[in-house]
């Protein structure tokens, strides 16, 4: 058996958000409000030019009756509207994270010290804790 056919750790990694918490964590109140009003104006920004590019892309290909004309514009207008959107989405969730160390909800904290297997939770679900 070579080492490549060795398992490793590597495929179970758990997503670490702290990096992302301490970048926004570190914020006072104003830079959090300045970031705040970047990130909004950025998603307004986006989702308007999305909305242009789908008005344009429409009305493009409602002036084209052959079909191979249209695509060009289809895929072009299409794609960079659904990039926009993406964009303004994230842009959306980055204005609301919270700057505070809280746990998000719906997480638990992990289990500490022997538990008895009547105790165990039935869930299939693997129980990792988003950090």
């Amino acid at each position: 058996m070579s080492d490549t056919d060795i398992p490793s750790e590597q495929a179970t990694q758990v997503v670490d958000w702290r990096a992302l918490r301490d970048l926004v964590s570190d914020d006072t109140g104003e830079q959090r409000r300045r970031r705040r009003s970047v990130a909004l104006t950025v998603t307004v920004v986006a989702w308007l030019a999305a909305a242009v590019l789908i008005w344009t892309t429409w009305d493009q290909i409602a002036a084209r009756n052959v079909v191979a004309d249209q695509l060009p514009w289809l895929a072009s207008g299409g794609l960079g509207a659904i990039v926009l959107a993406i964009v303004g989405g994230a842009s959306l969730v980055v204005a609301f994270l919270p700057a505070d160390e809280s746990a998000p909800r719906g997480s638990r904290p992990p289990r500490t010290g022997p538990t008895s297997s009547a105790a165990q939770p039935t869930s299939t679900a693997p129980d990792t804790v988003i950090r």
